[in-house]
Parts: C-alpha cells; structure tokens; sequence
C-alpha cells in the first residue's frame, strides 16, 4: 500500500526561504532512496514561517528502512534553520 509521510517544520526567524531551499536540495538524496516514490516541499503563506514535506513511500516499511539512506549529516549541519525536530505522521488514501 501506498503511503505519504507528511512532516511540519518551523523555520528559525528570518530563515523561511533558506529553509526551503535546503529542503529542495535534499530532494535529490531522498528520491534516490529504495522505495521513494516522490518527495515535495511546501511553504506556508500564513503568518508562522513553517514548510510542509510531502513524501510518497511503497510502504510504512520501505520509509522506516530509509532512515540508513538518509543524510543525516546535512540534516545536522543545518539544523539552525529549524526550531525543532520535524512533526509527522503517515497517511494512506
């Protein structure tokens, strides 16, 4: 079955566009990942500078089996444009 794990990040002040920008670079890393079937980056037009991640995956499995493909170490090195760990959950239709 189909699934798409949807994630919330808050961006640091004044870092809502370099947040989506290294969200959008990670696209690539992500897409490239066994079992990935998309993965898209929204930003919010209200007042609260947050993005939304929109990841399509084959299955609950294939994404938790991911997280040894994940660039961990871009993640860290740019968690200063968050104000925490991403919120999330998995949503099939």
């Amino acid at each position: 079955m189909t699934i798409a794990r949807i994630y919330k990040l808050v961006a640091t002040e004044g870092n809502q566009e370099n947040l989506a920008g290294f969200l959008n670079d990670l696209a690539e890393d992500i897409r490239n990942i066994p079992g990935c079937l998309s993965y898209e980056v929204f930003n919010s037009h209200g007042e609260t500078p947050h993005l939304i991640v929109i990841e399509k995956w084959e299955s609950i499995e294939a994404h938790q089996s991911s997280s040894k493909h994940f660039p961990k170490e871009k993640m860290q090195s740019n968690a200063s444009l968050f104000t925490g760990p991403p919120q999330g959950g998995y949503y099939s239709s």
